[in-house]
């Protein structure tokens, strides 16, 4: 059994333990502050940095704006002639097969003054003159039998002359 023999007075062993909470108290509010010291300057130094990199990125920026500037024109002109090319694209139809097909149906006595496509009316019309009323029945009859012909009117008006017949005549398509 071990005794322990305590000389000091309790007022004393009070005083020492308030003492002794009271320094301990100090030193931990110490470290804490010398913690929040590091962390600030910390934030300065960065804080710092961060604002000359901020400089020297807005000087890149200002000094690269009229390349982007011209590259954004360039691309915006590239979009407008891609959509100007879709649209002439959509909007195209050959023709030329219909046209070398009523052309090969042609009798010699025809001549052609002009051909007119309507692609939105799905017609097609033919202009002409005609040496005889056999030539102008021959073309008709030709013209009918294209497998592409819907309907085709000739006037009757024009079959009343026998020779140097103009005509007109105006075929409804099936464009496919």
């Amino acid at each position: 059994m071990e005794i322990l023999i305590n000389l000091m007075p309790p007022e004393k062993k009070k005083l020492i333990t308030h003492i002794y909470l009271v320094l301990y108290s100090r030193f931990l509010i110490e470290i804490i502050l010398l913690y929040g010291l590091i962390v600030a300057i910390s934030l300065v130094i960065a804080n710092q940095i961060l604002l000359s990199n901020l400089g020297s990125i807005q000087a890149r920026t200002t000094d690269l704006e009229p390349v982007y500037n011209q590259i954004n024109k360039e691309i915006q002109k590239a979009n407008k002639d891609l959509k100007n090319i879709d649209e002439a694209q959509n909007n195209f139809f050959a023709w030329t097969p219909f046209l070398i097909e009523t052309l090969k149906n042609l009798p010699n006595g025809i001549l052609l003054n002009g051909i007119d496509f309507n692609k939105e009316n799905k017609n097609l019309i033919i202009q002409g003159m005609a040496k005889t009323r056999g030539d102008l029945l021959l073309l008709k009859e030709n013209l009918t039998k294209l497998p592409w012909v819907k309907k085709l009117d000739l006037p009757a008006s024009t079959l009343t002359a026998k020779e140097n017949i103009n005509f007109i005549i105006n075929i409804e398509m099936n464009l496919l």
